[in-house]
């Protein structure tokens, strides 16, 4: 497992940014798979600023967390030598 982090603070736009992994001694690693964690994948904070901040969420506001906070697998990405 690798992680590439492009951290910024919440109240941050953030900048993007591209990187190339090149994985040394590994002929046969073509592939990654990319998980995208924002304001908008993988973050119940929209969420939870929206309702208001709640101090003592009901039942009903902790599953729109979780289903929030959920992190999909995003494309799969193939090279030859490298993975941009």
């Amino acid at each position: 497992m690798m992680v590439v982090w492009n951290l910024f603070l919440p109240e941050d736009s953030g900048t993007p940014r591209t990187f190339k992994i090149q994985l040394i001694g590994q002929p046969h690693i073509h592939s990654a798979l990319v998980y995208r964690l924002d304001s908008t994948h993988g973050s119940l904070l929209t969420a939870y600023t929206e309702m208001g901040d709640p101090p003592n969420p009901t039942l009903q506001q902790i599953a729109i967390f979780r289903r929030a906070a959920g992190i999909s697998v995003g494309p799969s990405l193939k090279s030859r030598n490298s993975i941009s």
